[in-house]
């Protein structure tokens, strides 16, 4: 079924591992480093909530603007890693490193 479903489809090279080319790992980071440290799997939804309500989507959009560089740097590495510190928010500059929030899941669902 599959096969029949890809048929005409071009596969792309993509890196296995390559968090920095996906926006959306930038913006689960953002939200790791936000939730402070829950003490419930209830505090800890509540907290992603709000601040998944509270982010601006200036942070979304200057995602998306960005992916040319990104894109340009996996070319540059060869495909190889281009790390996780291509992309700082502008309001604070902080840098988007690891994964925070499977950080702040862990440490609630012990």
């Amino acid at each position: 079924m599959a096969a029949s479903y890809s048929k005409g489809v071009t596969n792309l090279p993509w890196p296995a591992r390559s968090p920095g080319l996906s926006p959306i790992e930038h913006i689960w980071d953002r939200l790791g480093r936000r939730v402070g440290h829950p003490t419930s799997l209830n505090e800890l939804e509540a907290r992603v909530q709000q601040i998944w309500n509270e982010m601006s989507q200036d942070i979304i959009q200057n995602l998306y603007a960005s992916m040319p560089d990104r894109i340009a740097s996996c070319i540059r590495a060869r495909g190889g890693s281009i790390g996780h510190s291509l992309y700082a928010e502008p309001s604070d500059g902080s840098v988007i490193a690891g994964s925070s929030l499977a950080r702040a899941v862990k440490s609630v669902s012990r």
